[in-house]
């Protein structure tokens, strides 16, 4: 049986939840989920917004355009922090929040939203 989700606090809930019933299973490493639509391979997109203080703005942006994100959106809020928006494929935001947790030291905020299904691009 082949169990899916989105996030690792749905998926912790449903591991934790089998182990107390005694269940016996393996977790492998995250992959996106990949539809075939007429014939064609689509991968989900996402919208990624990430608020962080100017200090790591050159941080932020070589990490994201290294995960090929396109920024859509970049502003000031006004009181030292910055605000980003790009959109990149799931399957390069693996990871994401740890490195950029680590890169800021702990200040980042990091919220993704699915975007659309395009094309899978290798």
């Amino acid at each position: 049986m082949v169990v899916s989700g989105r996030g690792e606090l749905h998926l912790s809930i449903l591991i934790e939840t089998l182990r107390r019933e005694g269940y016996e299973f393996q977790v492998e490493k995250p992959q996106v989920i990949t539809k075939v639509v007429g014939g064609v391979t689509m991968e989900p997109v996402e919208i990624a917004i990430i608020d962080i203080p100017d200090q790591f703005l050159g941080i932020i942006t070589a990490e994201m355009g290294a995960r090929k994100g396109e920024m859509i959106d970049m502003h000031s809020e006004g009181n030292g922090n910055t605000r980003f928006e790009f959109k990149v494929p799931s399957k390069n935001l693996f990871g994401i929040r740890n490195d950029l947790l680590t890169n800021t030291k702990g200040t980042a905020i990091v919220n993704t939203v699915f975007l659309i299904m395009r094309r899978y691009l290798q």
